[in-house]
């Protein structure tokens, strides 16, 4: 037989916790996420090295997959000027996975 304790506190409480970290994320984020664009359009490979690695584990703590993101091949191509163009497009992408991201935790925070 399977044996299962309900704390409603203790739920709640894990919750709250939930929600916060997904609303810290969601305020840092697309923080990050523009710089690494800015990065992008000033050709500041430093900035754009700087900012996809915090991304990436933020990215990963709340589940969102690397072949997915591309975040660490990010950061390792932005250590490479002559990968420009390669580096425009994975980032064109992660924007359209981050977005996907952002709106489903924003309706998880809000179901919690």
């Amino acid at each position: 037989p399977y044996f299962r304790v309900f704390n409603p506190s203790l739920q709640q409480e894990k919750f709250d916790k939930q929600k916060k970290y997904i609303q810290i994320f969601l305020q840092n984020a697309p923080k990050l996420l523009e710089q690494i664009e800015q990065g992008l359009v000033e050709k500041n490979y430093e900035s754009i090295k700087i900012a996809a690695h915090s991304l990436k584990t933020q990215l990963n703590y709340m589940g969102v997959k690397e072949e997915l993101s591309h975040i660490f091949e990010i950061e390792q191509l932005s250590k490479n000027a002559h990968r420009h163009d390669e580096l425009t497009q994975l980032t064109q992408q992660l924007r359209v996975v981050c977005s996907a991201a952002f709106a489903e935790l924003e309706q998880l925070a809000n179901s919690l």
